[in-house]
């Protein structure tokens, strides 16, 4: 068996009435330009041992089990709080929580990769929060 090759100058449509079946005994790979489109009827299922969506340096399957250990961590601190008489909230509180704040908003930036509110996702940041923000990369 050899090589197939195909070429066209202009589109390549492929329509299937039934069932359309790959089998790839190596490595497949797509290098696409411009967007990359898929719609299912019922469902997409991508099933491999490890995978990766994102860029080249972040991936969101990383970020969501950050965040999960994150909120595992939390909740670990809200566990142990108390409401003791004193100023409000209690400095123990605040030093407990605060980092545990901007691990959230780093991993926020680093998966928009833009210095706007997250909730509006419009005006920018202010400078002094996206400071705080990349000093505070260091928790992750």
């Amino acid at each position: 068996m050899d090589d197939l090759h195909q070429a066209t100058g202009r589109d390549l449509n492929l329509v299937v009435a039934q069932k359309h079946n790959a089998t790839v005994g190596g490595d497949m790979q797509e290098m696409i330009q411009g967007l990359r489109q898929s719609v299912a009827g019922i469902s997409p299922q991508l099933q491999a041992p490890k995978n990766w969506i994102g860029s080249s340096a972040v991936n969101l399957f990383q970020v969501v089990c950050d965040m999960l250990d994150l909120l595992r961590q939390m909740n670990t601190l809200l566990a142990a709080h108390t409401h003791v008489p004193g100023p409000m909230p209690s400095p123990t509180d605040v030093a407990a929580f605060t980092p545990k704040a901007a691990q959230a908003l780093a991993l926020a930036l680093l998966v928009t990769q833009q210095p706007f509110c997250l909730s509006c996702k419009s005006h920018p940041l202010s400078s002094d929060l996206i400071a705080f923000s990349q000093l505070t990369r260091e928790f992750l």
